[in-house]
């Protein structure tokens, strides 16, 4: 699998500090990928749009199912594109191989 794509991940956690909730950026940056199109005509309706992304393994654990506001994933001109569903995790010999996330414009 060759990804030729690069999304831009944004990974957030929760986390208690002084007894206080607040959210941590824990990862921003590119990422290897695929992007494809769920939806024939997503390319001209962008507010509609739902994308198939598969993406490289890197530094950190994506969590199989974040908040909407905890993994913001952006991609070309879809500036803000959230998880539809589950982070899928595929292994290939007992090794993650890639993640499979349905992502919907917002």
């Amino acid at each position: 699998m060759i990804f030729n794509d690069r999304v831009n991940v944004t990974l957030k956690e929760k986390r208690f500090i002084g007894g206080t909730a607040s959210t941590v950026v824990v990862f921003d940056g590119p990422v290897p990928g695929i992007v494809t199109f769920l939806d024939s005509d997503s390319e001209a309706n962008r507010a509609s749009a739902r994308l198939q992304i598969f993406l490289s393994p890197f530094a950190f654990v994506l969590p199989p199912m974040p908040a909407k506001e905890l993994l913001v994933l952006s991609w070309k001109q879809f500036t803000h594109l959230t998880v539809d569903g589950i982070v899928e995790p595929h292994y290939i010999n007992s090794r993650l191989h890639h993640y499979k996330i349905l992502a919907k414009a917002v």
